[in-house]
C-alpha cells in the first residue's frame, strides 16, 4: 500500500524529473506517429485534439510529482490516464474506416509510457489497475477498427498485440514500485535492527563504565577504610571528615552515570581512540 515516494521521500524528490521526461516522450511520441499516418487521418481536428491531450497528459503528470505538490494522489495517476485514454480514443475518431495499420497507432503506446513514468508515485496495485483498463478500452478500439485494417488476421490477435505496450510497461511500473519499495523498507528494518542494538551496546558501556567507577572506588579507598576503622578502639574527627569525602566520592560516580549520554560515551572512544 506504499508508494516510492513515500517510503522514500528523498527518492520521490530525485524522480521528479524521470516524470518530465517520460512526458516530453510521450508527446514527441504522439506528433511522430501522427505524422507517419497522417494519410490514414480523416479528421485533422480530431488528430490535432488527440495530440493536445497527450500534451496536457505529460503536463499533468510531470506537474503533480513536483516535490512542492506532493503526496502525489491515487486521483492524480487516474486523470493521467484518463486524458491518455482519451487521446487514444480522440486518435481512433481521427482515423475511424481508414485505419489500415494498427502498428503505428500511438495511444498503447502512450500510455503505457505516462503509467510507467509516475511508477515511483504510485502502488504497484494502482499501476496494474490502471494499465488493465486501459488495455480493455484499447481492446474495444481495436475491435472497432478490425473490419478495415489492412491485416488478415483474427480480431484476438490484433487485439493482442495492440494491448502489448500497455500491459508489458504497466506491469514494468508495477514490478518497480513493488521492488523499490520491499528494498526500502528492507533497508530501514535492517538500519532500525543496527541502531537498536548500537543502542544497546551504548548502555552496556555505560553500565559497565558506571560500574567499575564505583569498583575503582570501593576497591581503592573504601574498603581499607573501613577495614581500619572496623580494627580502631575509637572513630575520630578525621576519620568522619574521611567518610564524608568516600561518599562524596560515591556519590559524583553515581551522578556521572546517571547524567552519562551516548554523545558522551561516544566523545570518550574517540578521544581514546583517535586522540
Amino acid at each position: 500500500r506504499l508508494t516510492q515516494q513515500e517510503a522514500d521521500p528523498i527518492g520521490g524528490i530525485t524522480a521528479a524529473p524521470i516524470v518530465t521526461v517520460g512526458a516530453v516522450l510521450a508527446f514527441a511520441t504522439a506528433v511522430v506517429l501522427t505524422w507517419a499516418h497522417w494519410s490514414e487521418v480523416s479528421s485533422p481536428l480530431a488528430a490535432l485534439l488527440a495530440v493536445v491531450l497527450v500534451g496536457a497528459g505529460g503536463a499533468t503528470a510531470a506537474v503533480s510529482a513536483l516535490p512542492g505538490r506532493a503526496p502525489f494522489t491515487a486521483e492524480r495517476l487516474w486523470l493521467v490516464v484518463t486524458l491518455a485514454v482519451g487521446a487514444a480514443i480522440t486518435e481512433y475518431v481521427s482515423t475511424v474506416g481508414a485505419n489500415r495499420y494498427l502498428y503505428d497507432d500511438f495511444g498503447p503506446i502512450v500510455i503505457g509510457m505516462l503509467i510507467l513514468s509516475v511508477a515511483p508515485f504510485c502502488t504497484w496495485l494502482s499501476l496494474l489497475l490502471a494499465g488493465v483498463l486501459s488495455a480493455a478500452v484499447l481492446s474495444i478500439l481495436v475491435a472497432g477498427a478490425s473490419d478495415y485494417t489492412a491485416a488478415q488476421a483474427p480480431i484476438g490477435a490484433l487485439i493482442v498485440v495492440s494491448i502489448a505496450p500497455v500491459i508489458a510497461m504497466s506491469a514494468a511500473a508495477a514490478g518497480y514500485s513493488y521492488a523499490i519499495v520491499a528494498e526500502t523498507l528492507a533497508w530501514q528494518r535492517e538500519a532500525n535492527r543496527a541502531a537498536l542494538q548500537r543502542d544497546a551496546e551504548l548502555r552496556a558501556g555505560i553500565a559497565r563504565s558506571v560500574q567499575q567507577s564505583r569498583v575503582s572506588v570501593l576497591g581503592r579507598e573504601v574498603l581499607p577504610f573501613l577495614a581500619g576503622v572496623m580494627t580502631a578502639d575509637r572513630i575520630s574527627v578525621a576519620d568522619a571528615d574521611r567518610a564524608r569525602e568516600l561518599a562524596e566520592a560515591l556519590r559524583r560516580a553515581l551522578r556521572a552515570g546517571i547524567e552519562s549520554t551516548w554523545l558522551d560515551d561516544l566523545a570518550a572512544n574517540v578521544r581514546a581512540s583517535r586522540g
